[in-house]
């Protein structure tokens, strides 16, 4: 004889319980039991646990059907799938909504102040002074500043291959843009700063040694634009000072890249922003 299962599922807890895709696997598990399928004696009680501890199947109970747990598997699959990448974010420290340009691995908020900008294989914003190399793919988090402002960010690339990088970014269009971008050359970490104005671009480079992470500075006074750098965000270094070809159309964020590799995560830990 078969009939609707007495089950009861009050809580499925994970460690982060505020995570969006956690909540959508529990929610479409209840809901496609609840709805769609009839279970032969199986009773399933799944009590809460704190959050320390994550979730606990430990009462799960199944005397029949082990066919459920490929239902399980199945859902859970579904559930990823719902985890799409935002197209736009918030962080506690900017007034004003990041937008993602271009196509990006990964985005997430890590805390109030600090996020996660994952790039592709083969990403890149780099227009040598030779010209003989462009290519603009790399994932970027924009937004519109004040007029006059002061924005800077602990950057921490995860450096898996050559070339990986992660930096502030001064953007119009991909003819127009400016940089200050910590980077791994393969034997050492860089400092490089590109000011492109119509595609004609004046780089700078800088060895920073054995230093993976760096806060970095972008700051703004009418049409003067300022580079900095600093090892422990407290004291900083005027690395660069220059005019933007078009001051009334910029953004201003982060940008991440892998140029040859298949991948790097840059962490942006704090984020300040400040209308001067």
């Amino acid at each position: 004889m078969c009939y609707n299962p007495n089950i009861i599922l009050p809580f499925i807890t994970f460690k982060n319980d505020s995570s969006i895709l956690m909540n959508n696997f529990r929610n479409t598990i209840i809901t496609l039991i609840e709805k769609t399928v009839s279970i032969n004696f199986i009773t399933i009680n799944i009590h809460k646990s704190n959050l320390s501890s994550g979730y606990d199947f430990s009462n799960l109970s199944i005397m029949k059907y082990p066919v459920f747990i490929c239902l399980l598997v199945l859902v859970s699959y579904g559930a990823l799938g719902q985890n799409k990448i935002p197209k736009s974010i918030s962080v506690k420290a900017i007034p004003f909504k990041l937008g993602l340009l271009d196509d990006v691995k990964s985005l997430r908020l890590l805390s109030n102040n600090s996020l996660l900008l994952e790039a592709a294989k083969e990403t890149d914003l780099h227009i040598p002074a030779s010209g003989s190399y462009d290519r603009h793919n790399a994932p970027k988090l924009l937004f519109k500043p004040d007029s006059n402002f002061e924005f800077s960010a602990h950057i921490i690339p995860s450096f898996q291959e050559k070339y990986d990088g992660g930096a502030i970014l001064v953007y119009t269009n991909a003819q127009n843009w400016a940089k200050i971008l910590i980077q791994y050359t393969g034997s050492k970490y860089l400092l490089g700063m590109s000011v492109v104005r119509n595609k004609i671009t004046d780089d700078a480079y800088y060895e920073i040694s054995n230093q993976k992470h760096i806060f970095l500075k972008v700051a703004k006074q009418d049409n003067v634009f300022q580079f900095y750098s600093s090892l422990d965000g407290k004291k900083w270094n005027l690395m660069r000072e220059f005019k933007y070809e078009q001051p009334e159309n910029f953004k201003v964020g982060f940008y991440s890249q892998s140029p040859i590799g298949a991948s790097c995560k840059v962490e942006y830990a704090d984020i300040t922003y400040a209308k001067k």
